[in-house]
């Protein structure tokens, strides 16, 4: 499923599966590293984690509004 929501100024978005899933000592690739780096940079965070049952969550709060958006540009040097 996808959910995505608005809560004040920040942003909430999950997206699960109900597939085989992903253990807590898996070897995290680029693509999950940058996902959590980049929700770093603007001020949230995400988070990987597998389901009971089997399945993976991946959920993400992001703050909203231009604060957010000037983090992200100084953080790249722009």
């Amino acid at each position: 499923h996808v959910r995505l929501a608005f809560a004040g100024e920040v942003l909430e978005l999950e997206i699960a599966d109900d597939g085989r899933g992903i253990t807590l000592d898996a070897r995290r690739g680029t693509g999950l590293q940058s996902m959590q780096e980049r929700a770093e940079e603007l001020g949230g965070e995400c988070a990987i984690e597998p389901l009971p049952g089997g399945g993976t969550r991946v959920s993400a709060r992001l703050p909203l509004g231009e604060s957010a958006v000037a983090e992200s540009q100084a953080s790249r040097g722009g």
